[in-house]
């Protein structure tokens, strides 16, 4: 696990480019991403989530129902092929026929289909994703070129990944929540970010109530929720 300062970014996005996917090791020791670059992922104005589901306890609805619960104040943009509306709300059928370009979107589908959601949000302005897929370099030879072929994918269009294989990220003071399990009770905002591999961990050091919490961010494989 990794504690840092919330005003001390420069470490924190190096991590994020380190294991998200983002920095070349031939290239030498990665550099920061400049806070303006997180912007989309950390604080997005608007968010859609592809794989939302009517159904309870899936990944998309639950990322749904945390960032209404939440009081996030962008707008959230389920995306579904079928389903009028996730969560009460709204529901579109792909990117194209959004109300609005999405700044960020949460992928809430299997590793097979991620590239495809990721080029068809590129085309429509989307600027970073979090993907809870596993199925990428944890998984051998197959799972390796998959995970290359989504460096790549991020390296040419610019987006910022937060993932694979992860349970998401908490922004508690701009109240957002790209998480696919249920938000800790007792989180207060407060000067703290947490980077973590255990998600028990950070959930605990979350929810201690001895200081607040100003970014969590959890990588760890999902479990206990259905993807839809």
């Amino acid at each position: 696990m990794r504690t840092l300062h919330a005003g001390c970014l420069g470490p924190m996005l190096t991590d994020f480019k380190r294991k998200l996917g983002c920095t070349n090791p031939a290239a030498g020791p990665p550099m920061a991403l400049p806070a303006s670059r997180l912007s989309p992922l950390l604080a997005p104005r608007s968010v859609a989530i592809v794989g939302a589901s009517p159904r309870e306890n899936t990944l998309g609805n639950n990322v749904v129902v945390n960032l209404r619960r939440f009081g996030y104040a962008g707008r959230i943009m389920p995306v579904h092929p079928s389903a009028p509306e996730v969560a009460g709300l709204p529901a579109y059928r792909a990117f194209a026929e959004l109300p609005e370009p999405a700044e960020c979107a949460v992928l809430a589908v299997p590793a097979d289909k991620i590239a495809a959601a990721l080029e068809e949000g590129a085309a429509h302005g989307l600027r970073a994703a979090v993907v809870f897929a596993s199925g990428f370099a944890e998984l051998g030879e197959e799972g390796r070129a998959r995970q290359q072929e989504l460096q790549a994918l991020c390296a040419r269009t610019g987006i910022v990944l937060c993932g694979p294989n992860c349970l998401g990220l908490v922004n508690v003071h701009k109240r957002v929540s790209l998480y696919s399990s249920g938000i800790p009770e007792g989180m207060r905002d407060g000067g703290l970010a947490v980077v973590s591999h255990s998600g028990s961990a950070c959930i605990a050091l979350s929810t201690l109530g001895r200081f607040g919490i100003s970014y969590l961010r959890l990588r760890r494989q999902c479990r206990g929720a259905r993807r839809g």
